[in-house]
């Protein structure tokens, strides 16, 4: 992943990427088209969960990850990262609801499904 994925806003506050760069990648991405939810893997080490649940949500519903309002509106982010970071080896499974969506986390995966 390079620098401009994290720099997801320049310094002026305009999106400081284009359409198609994405905010990170994922791996064995599934949608269960009955239900919508989408299961994604993800390294939790490398990509800050602020990034890769906004991501997951706008590849879903094909809008642009920084149209979605923050994370830390809904979430204490921080504190998530430290849950799912410090119990990676652990069966801990974080949940939440965010910009119309369940979220469910672990060490490994990252699921998202419309709720409404």
């Amino acid at each position: 992943m390079d620098e401009r994925s994290f720099a997801a806003r320049g310094n002026d506050g305009n999106p400081g990427m284009t359409a198609t760069e994405r905010l990170c990648e994922f791996e064995g991405v599934r949608t269960d088209s009955g239900t919508g939810r989408t299961v994604a893997g993800y390294d939790c080490e490398s990509v800050p969960l602020s990034l890769a649940v906004p991501e997951l949500i706008a590849q879903c519903t094909d809008v642009d990850p920084i149209a979605l309002p923050p994370m830390y509106d809904c979430v204490d982010v921080d504190a998530l990262e430290r849950v799912i970071n410090e119990r990676a080896g652990c069966d801990v499974t974080v949940s939440f609801r965010y910009a119309g969506h369940a979220v469910e986390i672990d060490a490994e995966r990252l699921a998202v499904q419309p709720t409404g």
